[in-house]
């Protein structure tokens, strides 16, 4: 392991690299034990060396995003975490369309779109998570899915292959993604529609005055919504944790 450590210290040189790092630090619910090694990688490149080093090493090693889906029990995480950090959160508009790196907050795209006019985002700007994890469980509210508005995404396969994926090929289902088992999401391009703003500003505000008394500490869904009409038309919700989420939980509580 210390071999392993002194690699990735070295591969994450212009990054961030913590040993020991309480998660409480890293997530909404501020709480969570240590990760044996924390990295923010600062490009592409340096993120494509930390899991080649990982899969040399044999580390187990998981990839996270705002801390807002996340619940990490008191005794750590034994591995490695790789958090996409600033330098991942570019936001760029060029026309109709919307460029965001996988660590872009979805309240920032979602203003980025309001300013620039455009419209078909609104239904993220309450959501406190990022794009990448928006794209791997194609996150949605209020009737809006990033399925809707995705156009392309930047992906960096298991074998650290670089490749561009159009919106039909990631297999976006209700919270799912073939990004869960085949890639890892390094950026996406979003296509908006014009749209008044005022309409835009609106809509946002109608989804925010929905979301604040779920969403007022700074977390949200950790699990899976689910229903079933009984006979009277009426539909009974149950809630679960998601896969995931509750293997995580399970594994270091």
């Amino acid at each position: 392991m210390k071999q392993a450590a002194e690699r990735l210290k070295q591969a994450v040189s212009a990054g961030v690299f913590l040993t020991d790092e309480p998660m409480s630090r890293h997530t909404t619910f501020r709480t969570g034990g240590p990760a044996d090694i924390y990295i923010e990688p600062s490009c592409a490149e340096e993120l494509k060396q930390v899991l080649d080093i990982c899969r040399e090493e044999n580390l187990a090693y998981t990839i996270i995003g705002n801390g807002s889906n996340l619940l990490v029990g008191d005794k750590g995480y034994r591995g490695v975490l790789i958090s996409f950090g600033k330098p991942f959160g570019q936001v760029a508009v060029e026309g109709t369309q919307v460029r965001a790196g996988a660590g872009a907050l979805l309240s920032v795209v979602a203003k980025q779109a309001l300013n620039a006019s455009l419209t078909g985002f609104e239904f993220a700007a309450g959501i406190p998570g990022t794009i990448g994890g928006a794209v791997v469980m194609n996150a949605g509210a209020y009737g809006g899915e990033l399925c809707q508005v995705l156009k392309e995404a930047t992906v960096l396969t298991p074998e650290s292959e670089v490749r561009i994926l159009p919106a039909a090929e990631l297999e976006l289902g209700y919270r799912t993604s073939c990004v869960q088992k085949n890639g890892y999401i390094n950026g996406i391009h979003i296509y908006n529609h014009g749209s008044a703003c005022w309409r835009n500003t609106y809509r946002i505000c109608h989804c925010l005055s929905g979301l604040w008394l779920i969403l007022s500490d700074g977390t949200s869904c950790i699990g899976q919504n689910t229903y079933a009409c009984n006979q009277s038309g009426n539909r009974s919700y149950q809630y679960r944790l998601q896969p995931d989420r509750q293997q995580l939980y399970e594994r270091y509580t």
